[in-house]
């Protein structure tokens, strides 16, 4: 996902995101895409068994793409 269309199209799907910098001592993450923002993305996570919000960076998103749960 590059602009701000395919991020509003991936809105409530399952998505794996990879960082340049740690976010919560990991550099790749994949969830729920809840929100979108022009600074920000929120992620729902599962981390350790628990249902996690996390709120990230967009300039911190070095790749982003749709994912599979399996």
């Amino acid at each position: 996902m590059k602009k701000e269309s395919d991020y509003q199209r991936a809105l409530n799907h399952y998505v794996h995101v990879s960082l340049y910098q740690k976010v919560s001592g990991e550099k790749a993450f994949e969830g729920f895409l809840r929100a979108v923002d022009t600074d920000e993305l929120a992620l729902e996570v599962n981390l350790k068994g628990r249902i996690k919000t996390l709120t990230i960076p967009r300039k911190n998103v070095a790749k982003a793409r749709l994912a599979i749960k399996f």
